[in-house]
C-alpha cells in the first residue's frame, strides 16, 4: 500500500452528462446515465478501498498490540468514523439515482470531492503505520517496558505524594521555629524529585499513544491543525529525565545539602526524631519515606536494566520520523482541503444530508 494514500487519483467529477433517454437499467447503467461513464465503477471501488483501509488499519493495531483506549486508535479510529460517514451520504445519493431519481449532481460533486480527501488521509495514516515497521519503530515500541516504567514511576509517585501532604502536616503542627525549618526543606527536597518522575511516570501515555499520535495528526480530522509532531526538545528532554532519574536534579541534591545530617540522598535518611516532637509521627515519617524509597529503587532499576532499549526506542523513532516527513507534510494539505471543503459546501458529519430531485 506504500505511496498509495498520496498517489490516489482525484479525477473523474461525477458531474459529467448523462448519455440520455435511459429511464430504467441496471443500477450501474442509471448510475452511468446520470453522472457520466465509469462512475457507478467508480463508486464500487471507493467503497471497496475505504474496506480495505479499514482492514488494514486494524491489521497494524493488533500486530502493534494497541488498545482500543489507546490515543492512537482513538484517533485514527476518528478518521475512519469521518470516511463512513461520507461514504454512506455519497452511497444514499447513488442508489437513489440507481432507483431513478435526480438528486444534485453538484452536491453529489461534492460529496464525492470530500470522500476522496477522507480516503486520502486514512491511506497515508496507513503508509505511516508501515513506515514503523520499515525503520524498526515497531519493534522497539513493542519491546519497550512502557507498563513496567509506568507502574515503578507511579508507585513512587504515590508514596511521594503521601509523604509529602504528612510532612506538609507536621510542618503546620510542630512548635519549634527550627523543626518548622526542618520539615520545610523535608518537603522541598521531594518536591524537588517531581517533574522527573512525573514524566516517567507518564510513560504508557507518552510513548505508547501521544508522541504517535502526534506525529500522524490532530484530533479532530476535520479541523485544519498542523501536524506538528513531538519537537525534538521534548524528546530530548524526556530522554535527558529518564537517564537522569538516579541523580534527581540540582535542586534537590542542593535542599538535601542544606538539611546536613538530616536528610542524604544516597539514603533518604532523616533524623525525624530530632524534628517531629512526638513518637507516633516519628514512626510514620519512617514508614512513608521507606516507601518513597522502595519506589525509588525499583524505578532507577527498571532504567538502568533497560538502558539499551531506550537508546534503541528514541533511535527508531528518529528514524520513523524522518521516514514519514514527506506523508505528514501532504496529509497536512489535505486535512487543510477537507475542513476548508466541508465548510464551503456547508457539509457536517454530525448532520444527515438530505437528497431531494433537483429542479
Amino acid at each position: 500500500m506504500q505511496g498509495e494514500g498520496s498517489q490516489r487519483s482525484e479525477a473523474g467529477s461525477p458531474t459529467g452528462s448523462p448519455k440520455g433517454g435511459i429511464t430504467v437499467g441496471t443500477p450501474k447503467q442509471m448510475v452511468d446515465a446520470y453522472l457520466g461513464d465509469g462512475m457507478y465503477d467508480g463508486w464500487q471501488d471507493l467503497d471497496k478501498q475505504e474496506r480495505d483501509a479499514e482492514r488494514e488499519f486494524f491489521l497494524y493495531r493488533g500486530q502493534l498490540r494497541l488498545s482500543l483506549s489507546s490515543p492512537l486508535v482513538q484517533r485514527i479510529s476518528q478518521d475512519y468514523d469521518v470516511v463512513r460517514r461520507i461514504a454512506g451520504d455519497y452511497s444514499n445519493a447513488l442508489k437513489l439515482v440507481s432507483l431513478g431519481r435526480r438528486p444534485s449532481k453538484e452536491k453529489i460533486g461534492q460529496v464525492f470531492t470530500l470522500y476522496t480527501l477522507a480516503l486520502i488521509i486514512v491511506d497515508n495514516q496507513n503508509e505511516m503505520l508501515d513506515a514503523m515497521f520499515a525503520t524498526g519503530f515497531a519493534g522497539a515500541l513493542i519491546v519497550f517496558p512502557i507498563m513496567l516504567l509506568q507502574a515503578q514511576a507511579n508507585q513512587m509517585l504515590d508514596a511521594l505524594e503521601e509523604l509529602q501532604k504528612e510532612l506538609e502536616k507536621a510542618e503546620h503542627e510542630v512548635k519549634n521555629a527550627h523543626n518548622k525549618r526542618a520539615f520545610h526543606l523535608a518537603v522541598t527536597f521531594f518536591q524537588a524529585m517531581f517533574p522527573e518522575i512525573s514524566l516517567a511516570a507518564r510513560g504508557s501515555i507518552f510513548l505508547g499513544g501521544v508522541i504517535v499520535d502526534e506525529a500522524l495528526g490532530p484530533p479532530d480530522a476535520t479541523t485544519a491543525d498542523k501536524t506538528k509532531g513531538i519537537a525534538t526538545s521534548e524528546i530530548e528532554q524526556f530522554s535527558e529525565a529518564i537517564h537522569h532519574i538516579p541523580e534527581l536534579g540540582e535542586t534537590a541534591r542542593g535542599v538535601a545539602e542544606k538539611m546536613g545530617k538530616a536528610a542524604t540522598l544516597a539514603t533518604f535518611y532523616f533524623d525525624y526524631e530530632e524534628i517531629s516532637e512526638g513518637e507516633e509521627r516519628v514512626e510514620k515519617l519512617k514508614e512513608l519515606t521507606e516507601k518513597v524509597k522502595r519506589g525509588y529503587d525499583g524505578l532507577t532499576k527498571v532504567l538502568d536494566d533497560n538502558k539499551l532499549k531506550i537508546q534503541q526506542f528514541l533511535l527508531a523513532f528518529e528514524r520513523w520520523m524522518k521516514a514519514i516527513e514527506g506523508i505528514r507534510t501532504g496529509t497536512d494539505g489535505y486535512r487543510q482541503r477537507l475542513s476548508d471543503d466541508m465548510d464551503e459546501f456547508g457539509y457536517s458529519v454530525r448532520q444527515v444530508v438530505s437528497w431531494p430531485d433537483a429542479a
